[in-house]
């Protein structure tokens, strides 16, 4: 029960906050933090994270091994 309430939060108040104040602070998005930060396999999953939890659809994750990770954008 907490679990799913955390998640509920999380989700759609407490991330959009933390989201906007990072991006204020560092004037990067959430992806360019990610590549800034990370490496290898922790990269890969802080990046199915971040789609997972994404509003927008179009590049989300859905999370099992089935289904592809659709981004619209490409990484150079």
């Amino acid at each position: 029960m907490f679990v799913s309430l955390w998640e509920f939060f999380y989700g759609h108040f407490f991330r959009f906050w933390m989201k906007w104040l990072l991006r204020q602070m560092t004037g990067k998005c959430e992806l360019q933090r990610i590549f800034d930060t990370y490496v290898g396999a922790q990269r890969t999953h802080r990046i199915e994270n971040s789609l997972t939890y994404s509003k927008n659809k179009v590049g989300s994750y859905q999370g099992d091994n089935s289904s592809k990770l659709n981004l619209g954008i490409l990484f150079l």
